[in-house]
């Protein structure tokens, strides 16, 4: 379920899941309806170690970025089962 908040001028959009089975908001993240990114570059590859990108059997989800050996930090809209 999408929520819309219009804050000076600016429209702010949440994503938000509940659970039916016992009626409760789980949680919301912050994010653009069909978000993309704006402004971006192509990297030339290996040109940024510490990103990476996160794939589920083979296919790319969403990328991340390395702040750990085994840590990788990544967007609110990339929300994967583990």
């Amino acid at each position: 379920m999408w929520t819309f908040l219009q804050l000076a001028g600016v429209l702010i959009t949440f994503q938000c899941v509940w659970t039916a089975s016992i009626d409760r908001l789980v949680f919301c993240v912050l994010g653009a309806a069909g978000s993309h990114i704006v402004g971006g570059r192509d990297a030339a590859p290996h040109s940024r170690p510490y990103m990476a990108s996160l794939q589920v059997r083979g296919q790319h989800i969403c990328g991340g970025a390395l702040v750990r050996e085994d840590f990788v930090l990544t967007a609110a809209h990339c929300d994967l089962p583990v």
